[in-house]
């Protein structure tokens, strides 16, 4: 028996290599789809990484074979070739089974590497029996061990670096795993290749006579790396309509959010200029019900309503949840006003039939306000605004209410006399303020809290802040009402540092028009001195609108801040049209994620992925994340898994007044 001289072509040996980066980004891209999804899809993202993974190590393994000659004629068996993807394949499933359905230990990710490292060894064994040629093969069993070996070590390495070193879940980690992972297949095969010595007997062609390989198997390998290539797209395209969903759709009841019904009320009155209805329906008294009968059941409730909803309205309607446990309906066609009122009537009537939650009968009642175009307004912005007014009335007036907008009674009017009582109200001290505690999440202890503005008036009673600051903003009384705050908290503070207070940092909110202002640095820096209070003790919260108008000015704003030891946090990150450019120019310090995203990051993969993107990528530009709206444990235990640095909301305290919140920190200090 005489040993076979072996050749390989460099330029195809890079070619395998590629092929198993590729394929291995493929496959854990694959696999990151399995812990967001739903037990149905679940099976099916996993049945693509694992056959994924299978066609990445054969597909390795005979693009090397294309870069190996010898010089005798060598074919391959095609039934054996097909069937070399059947044990890489059902290895890897058992390996991705093993570790999503076992905790992830050290334990597990070797045994996952093992099952992955067995796979291609048992792949390559396969694949080289498939060989039919004059020749014979025997093989170094201790380069087979080292194969082995090699294939284990490498898997429990990229593992390692996807769910250990990898909990931001970053694109650059899957990169890393990839390229491991991909170089690990590629070496399991060239070892392999040297452990394999062919021999025949008597003579064989020259060392300079090469065989070409068979057509049927390049066809074959073009086919399967096509196939890769078409589970990468699945993956793009997937990406893409997640996000679109995200976008559009609402997690818990799966009804159109508020930017779906807008895009399609004003895409149909551009269109088509013909009148619409829009219903806002709110639930009355939510709040009880989730402090009664707990967070769980009010999410259930939420979707039992959709549900019910949904069965009333007539097909070419759009029913859509517009924020917290408030709906909007949208009707394509003509209705006077009486008829709107009466179709709501009846609706708000048949809405009113209990539920059952925890075997207990709960009637629910709404109120409702409409609008129609084109009597009120041509625009989303418009009728929405009319339709909240129209709700604002009702619930004002006793709830389970029904009111059509009338600009008359519900706009003018009163407005202009909450317009007329602002100064009025700040000279006879009305307003005040409370303090919201912001909980640190690594260092365990509260060292800052938002301040808002509450306004109580004896001729309108407890005037919301979702009421007033538009009404201040839209009349110009809001910068004398901001300068009042910041006045006011810095002072406070002052006291509070005076008592050596383990408050470090107060958050004021800046409306659009005064951030923008020239005058801002300056009232803000004459406020500090007046109380001698240190810049870094105060922190502006400004909103995406304000920066939209004027990204320039705005960057030019906050650095003069900044100059002054003063931070700035970007305000309900995600509610506006957020922009990475924001991200990227503005030097701000604090970004906070709107409690809309907050609301199901504890019951819904998609939720709390959407949350934990927001997070990875403020870390990306090095920012603090303050989560808003937290309002139980199991949110909470959820941001802290995903590394947020600080968390607000009724979970942690409500709004306080300064005496109150005096009071919270000495329960919270002995706690």
């Amino acid at each position: 028996m005489k040993p076979l001289p072996e050749f390989y072509q460099s330029n195809i040996v890079l070619l395998s290599i590629i092929i198993g980066v590729f394929g291995s980004f493929v496959s854990i891209s694959l696999n990151d789809r399995i812990t967001s999804s739903n037990k149905k899809k679940k099976n099916v993202w996993m049945f693509l990484a694992s056959l994924s993974m299978g066609l990445t190590i054969w597909s390795v393994h005979f693009i090397g074979m294309l870069a190996f000659s010898l010089p005798v004629y060598v074919e391959y068996e095609i039934g054996l070739v097909l069937l070399a993807v059947l044990p890489a394949a059902g290895a890897s499933g058992i390996a991705l089974y093993t570790l999503h359905n076992r905790k992830i230990k050290p334990k597990t990710m070797l045994s996952a590497g093992f099952l992955i490292g067995l796979s291609i060894v048992a792949m390559h064994c396969l694949g080289m029996s498939a060989m039919k040629m004059n020749a014979s093969i025997s093989y170094r069993p201790s380069l087979i061990l080292l194969s082995v070996v090699t294939a284990t070590l490498i898997s429990y390495a990229s593992l390692y670096i996807l769910y250990v070193l990898n909990k931001k879940k970053e694109t650059f980690y899957r990169f890393i795993a990839s390229i491991l992972l991909g170089l690990g297949i590629a070496s399991v095969h060239y070892i392999g290749m040297k452990a394999a010595n062919f021999s025949m007997m008597g003579h064989f062609p020259s060392s300079g006579q090469l065989f070409e390989q068979p057509l049927s198997l390049i066809l074959l390998i073009l086919f399967v790396v096509g196939l890769l290539f078409i589970f990468f797209l699945t993956v793009a395209i997937f990406d893409q309509q997640t996000a679109t969903r995200l976008a559009y759709y609402d997690d818990l009841t799966d009804l159109p959010n508020r930017r779906k019904l807008q895009v399609t009320v004003d895409s149909y009155l551009r269109e088509r200029k013909k009148p619409l209805l829009l219903i806002m329906m709110d639930i009355d008294n939510f709040m009880w019900i989730n402090e009664t009968f707990g967070f769980m059941n009010g999410n259930l409730l939420m979707r039992a309503l959709s549900q019910r909803l949904e069965q009333l309205i007539p097909p070419n309607g759009l029913l859509s949840r517009a924020e917290g446990n408030k709906f909007t309906i949208l009707l394509m066609e003509t209705y006077t006003e009486k008829e709107a009122f009466e179709l709501t009537r009846s609706w708000l009537k048949k809405l009113a039939a209990p539920f059952v939650i925890s075997n207990y009968p709960v009637t629910v009642t709404a109120s409702a306000g409409i609008s129609l175009a084109p009597a009120h307004g041509y625009t989303f912005e418009q009728l929405n605004a009319a339709a909240e007014k129209a709700l604002y009335f009702a619930k004002t007036n006793g709830k389970n209410q029904l009111v059509v907008y009338n600009p008359a009674v519900h706009d003018n009017e009163k407005e202009r006399q909450i317009a007329m009582s602002f100064r009025e109200a700040l000279q006879n001290n009305e307003f005040y303020l409370c303090y919201q505690p912001k909980y640190n999440v690594k260092e365990k202890r509260i060292s800052c809290a938002e301040v808002l503005v509450r306004w109580n008036s004896p001729e309108f009673g407890f005037v919301p802040p979702s009421i007033f600051i538009p009404i201040a903003e839209k009349n110009g009384f809001i910068t004398e009402l901001t300068e009042w705050t910041l006045n006011e908290a810095c002072r406070q503070m002052k006291e509070w540092r005076n008592k050596s207070h383990p408050l470090e940092k107060i958050a004021v909110n800046i409306s659009a028009p005064m951030f923008l202002s020239h005058a801002l640095h300056q009232t803000v820096t004459g406020i500090l001195r007046k109380y001698r209070l240190d810049g870094r003790h105060l922190e502006l919260e400004i909103t995406e609108t304000s920066i939209m108008e004027n990204l320039d000015t705005a960057v030019k704003v906050i650095k003069r801040l900044q100059a002054d030891h003063i931070s700035i946090a970007l305000d309900d990150f995600g509610t506006g049209v957020s922009s990475l450019t924001y991200l990227k120019k503005l030097p701000i310090h604090s970004l906070k994620i709107d409690k809309s995203f907050i609301d199901d990051v504890h019951t819904s993969p998609e939720g709390k992925a959407l949350v934990e993107m927001i997070i990875h990528l403020a870390k990306l530009f090095h920012l603090h994340v303050v989560a808003e709206g937290v309002e139980t444990e199991e949110q909470l235990q959820t941001l802290i898994s995903l590394k947020c640095d600080e968390i607000q909301g009724y979970h942690i305290s409500k709004p306080l007044q300064a005496h109150e919140l005096d009071e919270f920190f000495k329960a919270f200090t002995a706690v």
